[in-house]
């Protein structure tokens, strides 16, 4: 306490009358219709007025504030409250709290004199300490909450997470590649999460703590819904444009189990023409029955109308063409509309393999480039011989201008084993290095010193024979 001698302003106060004048009062803000406060206490006490007695002035101490920091000051009463219990009250807390102190929830304390012993009483006061805690006790958030906000971040973690799971699959699937070795941690799906994570805590921390989304059975099952979300919008294109066709041609996979690929052939508003891959699907034999069976069970799995069915092509096989007892014809008693046709590319097939094997010269030549084919392919030392004399430079290229253009490294390939119209490009890459060819095989006919020498020197004798042969204007 100070008296009015002492000068406090001078000693202890170095606050301004403008200082005074725009010194802050505390802020508030409503609450179910009342009024508290925020505890932003004044921080100039000669803000707080005097108490006056008969021989002198008290001043409320700015230590105060320090010690006790829960006093608040309220000018339209003249005096300081508890914002602890003032708040609490405020809230409908204190209804349970017995011996409350009015002095610093409504009415105000300003009696300086005494401040210090009411201040440390209301301190240690039952009120005060149940405010304390309950309002502690309003701020930290319950069990249910925290644990609410905990699942919520793992949610989230994890919904991200399956988004980039998904996303790299589904890029794996585009390119074509596998997803998994016989070590699954060397897999291409793995390391392309490990990339991910890189740069991705949420996915960092979700591959350390579960395999729930990257495991083996997990994948097949994404690939299959990834798969079917494809054919519904392949089905969908189908569907939209009315009548259609379908294709049917049976393989067998590296198993031995045969399977049966199907597409569906339809035109769209602008009557261009599309051909729709719809999928592999297992059969138990190859009976027309059976196929015919199968036909009409994707066309029910794919919600397509079989009475829209208009054509069906097949190869030339008597389980599928046959008159009676074929595929097509079990199908056309279903649907009389769905005409029967032979594989054009097939029967272009069939011809001209029939054409060939009835010239046996062109049979013989054939033969031969298919034989050099696969010495190419094979034979490390005859490629690099070929390759070394193709791509020497010929006089024309000598005394072209376009000599600084770097050789194209040129290849011989191989005959396709069963599409007749896939030989050409073969044929074309001997006739368009047959000077290199001649020279190779010469070369390593003469360099060989094992069996093989005799057919190539057979060989190079075929070649340059049937050169006139496989060539044409």
């Amino acid at each position: 306490m100070r008296k009015e001698s002492e000068s406090p302003l001078q000693e202890k106060e170095t606050a301004s009358i403008s200082e005074l004048e725009s010194a802050s009062t505390s802020t508030t803000v409503e609450r179910k219709g009342e009024e508290i406060f925020h505890d932003d206490h004044p921080q100039d006490c000669l803000i707080i007025p005097p108490k006056e007695t008969k021989s002198q002035k008290i001043y409320f101490q700015k230590k105060w504030l320090t010690r006790y920091p829960w006093l608040h000051y309220q000018p339209e009463i003249q005096g300081v409250t508890c914002f602890e219990c003032k708040r609490a009250e405020v809230m409908g807390i204190l209804t349970l709290s017995k011996k409350r102190d009015p002095a610093f929830i409504s009415d105000g304390f300003n009696n300086w004199k005494k401040a210090t012993e009411r201040f440390d009483g209301h301190q240690m006061s039952e009120t005060h300490r149940f405010s304390v805690a309950q309002l502690k006790a309003q701020k930290n958030p319950s069990i249910d909450s925290q644990l609410n906000k905990q699942i919520k971040e793992q949610q989230d973690t994890a919904r991200h997470s399956l988004v980039r799971i998904f996303s790299s699959m589904r890029y794996l699937l585009r390119q074509g590649m596998p997803f998994r070795r016989r070590n699954a941690d060397e897999g291409n799906l793995e390391h392309l999460l490990k990339v991910w994570s890189d740069g991705d805590p949420q996915l960092n921390s979700y591959l350390k703590h579960t395999t729930k989304f990257t495991s083996p059975t997990s994948q097949e099952e994404i690939i299959q819904i990834i798969a079917h979300k494809v054919g519904r919008e392949v089905v969908k294109n189908i569907g939209e444009h009315g009548i259609y066709g379908i294709m049917v041609d049976g393989t067998q996979d590296v198993s031995g189990m045969e399977q049966e690929a199907i597409c569906f052939r339809h035109i769209d508003i602008n009557f261009d023409v599309h051909e729709s891959f719809v999928g592999l699907y297992n059969i138990p034999d190859t009976c027309s029955q059976t196929i015919a069976n199968m036909i009409f069970d994707v066309m029910t799995r794919l919600q397509l109308n079989p009475q829209n069915l208009r054509a069906q092509t097949y190869d030339g096989a008597a389980n599928m063409k046959g008159k009676y007892n074929g595929c097509q014809a079990k199908v056309k008693s279903k649907q009389p509309l769905a005409l029967h046709f032979h594989c054009a590319s097939h029967m272009a097939n069939l011809v001209l393999e029939h054409a060939v094997t009835a010239c046996q010269p062109i049979r013989d030549a054939i033969q031969w480039c298919n034989d050099l084919g696969v010495l190419f392919k094979r034979s490390g030392k005859y490629k690099v011989i070929f390759q070394e004399i193709a791509s020497r430079p010929s006089e024309l290229d000598q005394t072209s201008d376009e000599g600084c253009v770097p050789p194209v490294k040129k290849t011989i390939r191989t005959l396709c084993p069963t599409r007749w119209l896939c030989r050409l490009p073969a044929i074309i890459s001997i006739l368009d290095n047959y000077e290199a060819v001649v020279e190779s095989l010469e070369e390593m006919a003469t360099s060989s010193t094992t069996e093989r020498t005799a057919q190539l020197r057979q060989m190079d004798c075929w070649i340059d024979f049937r050169r006139e042969v496989l060539y044409w204007p």
